[in-house]
């Protein structure tokens, strides 16, 4: 029979349960909401967006989709990694946000957060701004009495310029 061997340099698991208490989330993602206009909620995300730090960015965004309630805008452009666990959320997002009647679309500027959209196809899917300040709200589209989205318009008001699979890539910040 084996004797049990200790090892002497890991920390008593009171140690461990102790130091694990800590959030380990802090400092690494931060979502900060704020209002682009009376129709309008931006999510700003600055940080990592990765396995870890994913479910708190889906819990903080989806809590922002309301029954037909403001448009949202997920601003990823202070966002320095961009996994595929942020994807996912991003694409449970848009689901929740269709499913409310909402407008969906997301900032982003970055080669960290372009790269991954662009590889996947996502760019595609969402409506995807380089700005806050291009993204259209509602109110401020000419039919101002439609119950229509700004998001909804801007998807089927503007038109994307085509893109071939390289280039978006080469043009990466």
């Amino acid at each position: 029979m084996s004797a049990l061997v200790r090892n002497s340099a890991r920390p008593p698991l009171s140690d461990v349960v102790r130091l694990s208490s800590v959030p380990p989330l802090a400092g690494l993602l931060t979502v900060a909401v704020r209002r682009l206009s009376s129709f309008t909620l931006v999510c700003a995300v600055s940080g990592e967006v990765d396995l870890w730090t994913a479910p708190q960015l889906r819990d903080r965004v989806l809590a922002q989709v309301h029954l037909a309630g403001p448009d949202l805008v997920v601003d990823l452009g202070e966002v320095r990694f961009f996994g595929a666990a942020g994807l996912s959320v991003l694409v449970e997002v848009q689901a929740a946000a269709d499913a409310a009647g909402v407008g969906f679309c997301v900032v982003a500027r970055t080669r960290p957060v372009l790269l991954p959209l662009t590889v996947t196809g996502l760019d595609l899917a969402f409506d995807v701004y380089p700005d806050v300040a291009g993204v259209p709200v509602r109110g401020g589209v000419p039919d101002q009495g439609s119950s229509r989205s700004a998001v909804e318009h801007g998807r089927r008001g503007h038109q994307r310029p085509a893109r071939s699979l390289m280039s978006p890539l080469l043009d990466l910040p």
